[in-house]
């Protein structure tokens, strides 16, 4: 997908993992659909906060995780899971990071209709 979405774009793009990523630029928005669902528990918060230092003042983060209040393993890969209480919960210990919207969708995946996710955007504050 690195290499597909250089050629596409013709501009440098990196391939790491959260706690890697660093930018010494700030940005309007970071944009994290169905990526951060799989960073567990014991790290979510030190890497919100991580990428809320490079996010400007005013600057909106969106995220999704697949809905419900739990983490499980599929073969190598990990599931955290948050719900509305459990989300808000889990944000309320990044004070510079604030809710602007929560909402829970259903799959777009025939196959998964039965299956549903929550976004949140937020503001840094």
């Amino acid at each position: 997908m690195v290499k597909l979405s250089s050629e596409l774009t013709g501009l440098s793009v990196q391939h790491a993992k959260f706690g890697d990523v660093y930018f010494d630029v700030k940005f309007k928005g970071i944009w994290a659909s169905a990526s951060l669902l799989h960073v567990d528990r014991g790290s979510i918060k030190d890497i919100l906060q991580r990428l809320a230092v490079m996010l400007n003042q005013g600057g909106v983060f969106y995220m999704s995780f697949k809905y419900g209040d739990k983490v499980y393993q599929k073969g190598d890969r990990l599931f955290n899971c948050y719900d509305e209480g459990s989300f808000s919960e889990m944000l309320s210990a990044i004070p510079e990071l604030t809710i602007l919207e929560l909402y829970k969708t259903a799959d777009a995946r025939e196959e998964r209709i039965n299956e549903f996710w929550l976004s949140a955007i937020v503001r840094k504050v």
